[in-house]
């Protein structure tokens, strides 16, 4: 999906008349360095994340009556 479909979409749905959007990759992405990861050692991420000093991760948490829990977890890292 091409970035202006994206932006087709984020406009269809409404989302930009609430609030501010951003296509993370839209121009594409950095490494960041994984320190003492087991697996990674570096993670690639949407470029546009050096425009913010923070970020807020919405998930859910949810059980599911014939599989068990499902969950997400993330953990944060200092962008500097």
């Amino acid at each position: 999906m091409t970035p202006e479909a994206h932006w087709q979409t984020i406009k269809d749905h409404g989302f930009s008349d609430i609030s501010p959007c951003d296509i993370m990759d839209e121009e594409g992405e950095i490494a960041l360095k994984v320190e003492g990861g087991k697996h990674l050692k570096e993670n690639y991420v949407g470029a546009h994340i050096k425009n913010y000093d923070s970020m807020l991760m919405l998930s859910h948490f949810k059980g599911h009556a014939m599989g068990g829990l499902g969950s997400r977890e993330y953990e944060i890292v200092n962008l500097d």
